[in-house]
């Protein structure tokens, strides 16, 4: 099992715009479909302003074809491209979880 956390710096002021596309996304209408292991994450200290979205899949192969599919939608292209206006930075992190 993999463990995906993509690390997000948002713009000074902008986490109420983007708490409203993550409402979008979380219920499945940005391209891609619920999911029930996802977890949505806002700093309480350390760098201001910081979203992670954390998930877990079976493989990296998993991880990998959920991303293919869903960055090939008309709906993803347009939610991610509103998304990234809100955003100064990002990386992703990937671990594989110790069981």
């Amino acid at each position: 099992m993999i463990l995906v956390r993509n690390v997000f710096q948002m713009k000074f002021a902008e986490a109420k715009a983007v708490k409203a596309l993550l409402k979008t996304y979380r219920e499945g209408n940005a391209g891609r479909p619920p999911r029930p292991n996802e977890r949505i994450l806002f700093d309480l200290v350390g760098p201001s302003y910081t979203l992670v979205l954390e998930e877990t899949f079976d493989s990296l192969a998993a991880f990998e074809a959920e991303m293919s599919g869903m960055m090939a939608t008309n709906e993803w292209v347009e939610w991610y491209r509103q998304f990234s206006s809100h955003m100064v930075q990002s990386y992703r992190e990937v671990f594989t979880v110790f069981e």
